[in-house]
C-alpha cells in the first residue's frame, strides 16, 4: 500500500470498535462531526476523525481517533492531506506510546506535552 488513499465518509459509517475507542467522548465527537467541526476518514485498513485547529498563528490537523491497521503505511497520505490542508503540524493523543514509534520511522516525531485528567467528584 504505497500511496494509500483517504476518502471521507460517514459517522454512521465508522466501524463500532473505533466509536468505542472514543468511550464517553463519543456523543461529543458525534456532534463534532455533525457540526463539520470534525470529519471521518477510511485509509486503507484504518478509520480516522480528524479536526483541523486555527491556532493563532498556524493551523494543525488533529487526529482524533485512530483506529485498524497500518498506520505507518498510510501516514504519507494523511501528511499530504495535512500539507493540501495547509497545516503546520499533524497532532495527536494516545494512550499507545508504541503508534510514535511507529510514525517516527518516517517523519520527525516530537513530544510536545503530556496528558493528564484528574476525576472531580460530584
Amino acid at each position: 500500500m504505497a500511496h494509500a488513499q483517504i476518502s471521507r465518509i460517514n459517522w454512521h459509517d465508522l466501524d463500532a470498535a473505533t466509536v468505542e475507542l472514543l468511550g464517553s467522548d463519543a456523543p461529543a465527537v458525534a456532534a463534532d462531526v455533525a457540526d463539520g467541526v470534525s470529519s471521518c476518514w477510511q485509509a486503507g485498513r484504518c478509520q480516522l476523525i480528524v479536526r483541523i485547529d486555527a491556532l493563532y498563528d498556524r493551523r494543525e490537523c488533529v487526529i482524533v481517533a485512530a483506529q485498524g491497521a497500518d498506520l505507518d503505511e498510510i501516514m504519507p497520505a494523511i501528511y499530504t492531506a495535512a500539507q493540501r490542508a495547509e497545516c503546520a503540524r499533524i497532532r495527536w493523543h494516545t494512550a499507545r506510546p508504541a503508534l510514535a514509534r511507529l510514525v517516527a520511522k518516517q517523519y520527525n516525531v516530537l513530544e510536545i506535552e503530556y496528558v493528564f485528567s484528574v476525576e472531580v467528584g460530584q
